[in-house]
């Protein structure tokens, strides 16, 4: 809005002058202040800039939070990682199991033992204690998986580092700029107001009728917290519509190209943040997949608990369901109840012993 503000004559400045002398200089002001003062535009676009300032304000939130949570994440990973590195190590150092020479045989479990001392006393005299040579392959396996979980995990922490977690915070800090941008022209839009507010308060202590100047001199300092002159607070109210207007203009386009490639960003984060989730857990069971698979083969006298892992249907039991024993055979689980190797096929509650 370009409007020209009528110049004051210096009989005008004198609040004591005749009405007649400062009616033209008077009357222009007062137009041109009810003319600010009529006008509504401004007030279309609180509402919209109010929803953009609260929209902006709730994606700042969530950003702050997701790029906290990352980082948390990464953290406990890291400490994860730590874990099954110490967990690895402990496997590879798992120690062979204890073998006892009778003279020239080597007893694994304790029947053996118990019928070669039986059948040959003589023996008794040859007994020795001894490290396995065959040590069992179980501990050496499981580190084989913890050492490849621990190098995920921590390959999962450092691309949650350096990938997700820097563009959640610089769409926290882009956020924050735009939010800046709009606190900007809401205290600017303030000013505004409050300077329509003020002239509302100027024009009202006008004379509609030619007064005296006396009267005159009392209606216009009526007002003592008036800081500036009418001639000055229509300048400067002028000034300040034509500055909002402009940043309405200037924000309204750029927030709109904003909030589309913040949408677009968002979902792409989001994507890649779940492919870096997928990729890590992915190798972690295939490697975990491997290690069940290299243990079956080494745990064929013991009953595994690979089909909890299977889905069964609740509703109806298949014929290879129906074909499979609920308990294994009494005269299996007395035969092998001496191996030490093994745990006891009848109790699968009871872990194996790899000593």
């Amino acid at each position: 809005m370009n409007t020209a503000v009528a110049p004051i004559s210096s009989s005008s400045a004198d609040p004591d002058s005749p009405s007649s002398s400062r009616s033209c200089s008077t009357t222009g002001l007062a137009d041109m202040a009810l003319n600010l003062i009529g006008s509504s535009s401004m007030h279309r676009y609180e509402n919209e800039f109010r929803t953009m300032s609260d929209e902006t304000e709730c994606y700042l939130s969530i950003s702050s939070r997701l790029a906290r949570s990352t980082e948390f994440i990464a953290k406990q990973l890291e400490n994860v990682g730590i874990g099954f590195e110490e967990l690895s190590r402990c496997l590879e150092l798992w120690p062979p199991g204890l073998v006892v020479n009778l003279g020239n045989e080597t007893v694994r479990n304790s029947s053996d033992l118990s019928r070669g001392l039986g059948d040959d006393s003589g023996t008794c005299m040859q007994i020795d204690l001894a490290w396995d040579r065959d040590r069992h392959p179980a501990p050496l396996i499981v580190a084989k998986a913890t050492k490849l979980a621990a190098k995920a995990t921590a390959a999962l922490a450092a691309q949650l580092r350096t990938i997700t977690l820097p563009k959640w915070r610089d769409a926290a800090s882009y956020a924050q700029s735009i939010q800046n941008v709009l606190d900007s022209r809401n205290n600017l839009e303030k000013r505004y107001f409050t300077s329509v507010e003020e002239l509302k308060h100027e024009t009202a202590a006008l004379p509609d009728t030619p007064k005296t100047g006396r009267l005159s001199s009392v209606s216009r300092n009526y007002f003592h917290w008036r800081p500036r002159s009418l001639s000055v607070l229509v300048s400067d109210t002028d000034k300040l519509q034509d500055q909002v207007s402009y940043c309405n203009g200037q924000i309204r386009a750029e927030y709109s190209r904003w909030r589309a490639e913040r949408s677009e960003e968002t979902i792409q984060n989001l994507l890649q943040m779940s492919q870096i989730y997928m990729n890590c857990w992915a190798c972690v069971a295939s490697g975990w997949r491997s290690t069940v698979t290299e243990l079956e083969p080494c745990c064929v006298n013991c009953p595994t608990q690979m089909d909890i892992l299977e889905p069964i249907s609740e509703s109806a039991q298949t014929p290879e369901n129906a074909e499979l024993p609920s308990t294994p055979s009494s005269d299996k689980s007395i035969h092998e109840g001496d191996c030490l190797l093994t745990s006891d096929p009848g109790n699968s509650s009871q872990p194996k012993s790899f000593v």
